[in-house]
């Protein structure tokens, strides 16, 4: 073995002195594969890196990772250097396709280090995210590199979300076994030949290994430095220059942090900061990162310092990031007990913040000696007003300089109100209620050291993100009003632009009329607010008489009044309008009603965004977004709105429109409308339309309206000319009965004047007339009596009357609100007869079948006898017995 080691290092030497370097990789991982020593490896490493190679082509993530598919598949070991720099996608389920792909390459180093960083970031954590790991490991078991040991050995001392740990921590124990016991005595020892063929070839690479020496050295004291020293940030600066030098992008993420500690910073700095926190963030938290929920760290100067706390089990504090750690949020109940343990250990002397306690907790560490905790934030709760709170006479916390309260009671309230904390306390922060409406103004007469209180809407406690609305109110001096009023106001997934308006308005509702003499608000960028908002807003605004400065973002509310005309709303089940290729068409259609949009939402809950000068193009762009489900248009200030949904069988398309147009030009303009799109059903009608009813649920038509929809399938069962011929009744003179290129489309009557339950119970009876003889062609058998032959005698034994009958359904019942119901299953489609059992009572309990003058039957027996008598007749059976 020995002399083809040494071969295969010649052979690599020769190879990298005429810069073959693929030839070389082969040969090292040769090689390797025979000894799997840890030299070879770092030298494959080398050598790949060398080698390089394009990043993968694609406008979206698909495209690029049908890219990279394609060129795994090739199982090149010169390709898997880029490969595994492809970062692993955001769910397991997109991961594990590249997963199965890379663990078909042999044997190779690099992926065993690769997939011990995996287990060591533990990226997915949710309960199923097991069928991803479990193969991992398992490959990285067979791949036996030493090289892992060290990373997987400290990574089994990080506390993992339960879902994750629960299911594989055992596995992670197991491999690390298993390298221990394939390597009890570290690498395995180089015989003189192969050692002196491998220093050959390390001899070319003195520079980057020397290189790598250093940054590993000079990582672990710059680290030790930091963590001795927290406060000091001239040591991250230099940190940071040094890490930069070494092509190292934490080096610019800490210069970005360090520069936004003495500036704001631009939003492209924010931008690049988020970007390099979603790529790195996890490598770079450290040890204590198990512990804080992922999207709820908190860095600064480039480090991790704390965030809102999961629950951990058997929690330790040896790693020296620990010292950095400078803000705790709890979420009450959940994690008291950890943040009382956090609290009380020496690791985190650099601890300033603790939010998101409960109440008792926090009079706990208010009569404790952590004296130099300089934030604390609590949830109240309902005091007892026979005892007093121990912040009501807090002389300890000495350097306690903020206060969050969230659910301040009345009790709470009057008993901090001259409480001796206030004369250190500089910024107060409480989420709006009833009680601080009382409480704000006298605190504005106590004098003491309070300049700002902070009223921020809250919903899990903290009062610390950085993200949706709060409320500044700011003072120079005390004893004295808070008359600047500053609003920042940041959105999130957490923290839609929807709420905006509602929790500012709330906020403003608890300031004294008489205060402000300026309100500023800084919401990024400049906001489009529905013009409800906007009339909210300004009425907030306008009960404040000494307001001398107002800076909003906001327009204000158009004074061009609604236009004439009845408001219809169009619904359409199903969708395809959000489609490149047909925006324009779909922009041309709906303006032929002149709804004149101006403004969008992109998604449910989104911002309102402007359609700009090109709406087209604008639409275009955001429709070539596959994940963009819909999209909401808007006219400001006006009823007007469109929903353009993209599928074709779940979405959903919605026009509410204030039209001046006759019954049948809006039904020509629906006719070019579905032409655009795949709608199975939906109807126009105007708002508020009497609660009319069309027993027809089983025929295609979704609801009544003054215009229906039916499937594109419709025609199967009724032709348009069999439809159209119901005008020549009575009842439903007017009707008209259109085809679309794939539905049908009816309207029953000539205008909103005419349009009746009458005419609606004429419509059903008469499309059950036609399709009881359409479906008898179809089927073979009159449906209805053919489900009364079957279903009579399991009625009559169960007890049960019959109710009625239409072209497709016959029910039975009984009293108590039983009901067995037979029906033609798709009769559009493939028609199938079917038989289900429900109870239609509002009792919360189990129904009985009673037979007569017999006791009560079970509902399992029940259940059993009708499914068993439903199969003697030959009928599908459904459903159990239902609780509507």
């Amino acid at each position: 073995m020995t002399t083809r080691i040494v071969k295969r290092l010649v052979a690599a030497q020769q190879a990298l002195v005429v810069e073959d370097r693929r030839t070389a990789l082969l040969a090292l991982l040769d090689a390797w594969r025979e000894v799997r020593h840890p030299r070879i490896a770092d030298l494959i490493d080398f050598v790949s890196e060398q080698l390089g190679g394009e990043r993968f082509p694609g406008k979206t993530l698909a495209a690029k990772l049908e890219t990279w598919q394609a060129v795994a598949a090739n199982r090149d070991p010169a390709d898997l250097g880029r490969l595994l720099a492809h970062p692993w996608p955001g769910t397991w389920q997109k991961a594990l396709p590249m997963l199965q792909a890379l663990v078909r390459f042999d044997d190779d180093p690099r992926l065993a280090m690769h997939l011990a960083r995996t287990v060591d970031a533990t990226q997915y954590v949710t309960w199923s995210s097991s069928q991803f790991y479990i193969p991992l490991i398992r490959r990285l078991d067979e791949l036996g590199d030493v090289r892992t040991l060290p990373l997987l050995r400290a990574q089994l001392g990080k506390d993992k979300p339960p879902f994750y740990a629960r299911v594989m921590r055992r596995y992670e124990e197991a491999s690390v076994e298993a390298l221990e016991d394939a390597f009890p005595d570290g690498p395995p020892a180089l015989d003189e030949p192969t050692g002196a063929a491998l220093a050959a070839i390390e001899a070319l690479y003195a520079e980057p290994i020397a290189r790598r020496a250093r940054k590993t050295r000079g990582d672990a004291e710059y680290l030790a430095a930091i963590h001795e020293h927290p406060d000091d940030l001239e040591a991250r600066a230099v940190y940071a220059d040094w890490l930069q030098e070494h092509g190292d992008p934490r080096g610019e993420f800490i210069t970005l942090q360090l520069a936004r500690l003495h500036g704001e910073p631009s939003a492209a700095a924010i931008a690049r900061e988020r970007k390099l926190l979603d790529e790195h963030g996890r490598a770079w938290a450290g040890g204590p990162d198990s512990f804080f929920e992922r999207h709820d760290r908190i860095f600064e100067g480039g480090f991790l310092v704390g965030g809102r706390l999961r629950r951990v089990e058997d929690a330790t504090f040896g790693d020296p990031a620990w010292s950095l750690v400078r803000v705790l949020i709890g979420d009450g109940w959940s994690t008291d007990a950890l943040l009382e343990q956090l609290v009380a250990t020496p690791a985190l002397r650099s601890l300033r913040a603790v939010h998101g306690l409960t109440e008792r907790t926090a009079a706990r560490i208010a009569s404790g000696a952590l004296t130099g905790l300089a934030e604390l934030g609590f949830i109240g709760e309902v005091s007892d007003p026979t005892e007093e709170h121990p912040l009501a006479h807090c002389r300890a916390l000495p350097d306690l300089r903020v206060l969050a309260i969230v659910d301040l009671d009345d009790t709470l309230a009057a008993q901090l109100r001259d409480a001796p904390v206030f004369e250190r306390i500089e910024r107060l922060m409480i989420a709006p209620g009833a009680p601080v409406r009382s409480w704000l103004e006298p605190l504005a007469r106590c004098d003491g050291a309070l300049r700002e209180i902070e009223l921020v809407a809250s919903r899990d406690g903290s009062l610390v993100r950085e993200d949706g609305c709060h409320v500044r109110l700011s003072r120079s001096r005390a004893p004295d009003e808070f008359s600047t009023v500053h609003v920042h106001y940041r959105s999130s997934d957490r923290a839609p632009t929807s709420r905006f308006a509602t929790e500012l308005v709330t906020a403003l509702a608890c300031i004294p009329q008489r205060w402000p003499r300026t309100i500023v608000v800084d919401a990024g960028r400049k906001l489009m607010l529905d013009a409800e908002d906007r009339v909210r807003l300004a009425e907030a605004l306008s009960r404040f008489t000494q307001l001398e400065q107002l800076d909003v973002p906001w327009d204000r509310v158009p004074s061009e009044a609604a236009r004439a005309g009845v408001v219809l709303e169009v619904k359409l089940a199903g969708g395809g309008l959000l489609d490149p290729a047909k925006i324009a068409a779909v922009w041309d259609v709906l303006g032929e009603l002149e709804p004149h949009y101006d403004a969008m939402h992109v998604g449910h809950g989104s911002a309102l965004r402007p359609l700009g000068k090109d709406p087209v193009a604008r639409l275009a762009k955001w429709a070539a977004n596959p994940k963009i489900e819909e999209v909401m248009l808007v006219r400001d200030g006006h009823p007007e709105r469109a929903g353009l949904g993209r599928s074709e069988r779940l979405g959903a398309t919605y026009v509410r429109c204030c039209v001046e147009r006759s019954r049948d030009e809006l039904v020509a303009w629906l006719v070019r409308l579905l032409a655009l799109g795949t709608f199975e059903k939906g109807a126009i009608e105007p708002t508020g339309l009497g609660p009319f009813q069309l027993e027809l649920r089983d025929l295609g038509v979704a609801r009544p309206g003054w215009i229906m929809v039916l499937a594109p399938r419709a025609s199967r069962v009724f032709p348009v000319d069999a439809v159209a011929a119901l005008a020549d009744r009575p009842p439903l003179a007017g009707l008209v009965a259109v085809e679309a290129p794939r539905n049908l489309v009816i309207s029953p009557a000539p205008s909103l004047a005419e349009l009746t339950q009458a005419r609606f119970d004429a419509l059903a009876a008469g499309l059950h007339e036609i399709a009881a003889r359409r479906l008898r062609t179809i089927v073979g058998f009159d449906v209805a009596a053919r489900l009364r032959d079957k279903l009579g005698p399991i009625a009559a034994e169960l007890g049960l009357a019959f109710q009625h009958a239409t072209s497709t359904r016959v029910a039975y019942g009984s009293p108590s609100g039983l009901q067995l119901e037979g029906w033609l299953d798709d009769p559009l489609g493939t028609p199938k007869l079917r038989a289900g059992m429900r109870s239609t009572g509002k009792r919360k309990v189990h129904w009985h079948l009673v037979r007569g003058d017999q006791p009560a039957i079970p509902r399992e027996q029940a259940a059993e006898l009708a499914r068993a008598a439903a199969e003697r007749a030959g009928i599908e059976w459904t459903a159990t017995l239902l609780m509507h």
